[in-house]
């Protein structure tokens, strides 16, 4: 799957799929790195690597 931690952020805040799948098409556009998790208000990209601890375990161990 690609940038499967986009898509466990998107679930994990209920998210509706289509704004998810466009998180994902934008991250494409830009060749965001494939850890991203969500986009930046200032642009960037906040991978897993960025998140604290607890909250990369979170969304580790997300089901659905």
């Amino acid at each position: 799957m690609e940038y499967p931690y986009i898509v466990k952020w998107g679930r994990m805040l209920h998210s509706f799929g289509y704004f998810i799948e466009s998180e994902i098409e934008k991250a494409r556009r830009v060749n965001a790195p494939v850890t991203a998790v969500y986009q930046a208000s200032d642009g960037t990209w906040i991978t897993m690597e960025d998140l604290p601890d607890e909250i990369r375990q979170r969304v580790h161990s997300y089901h659905e």
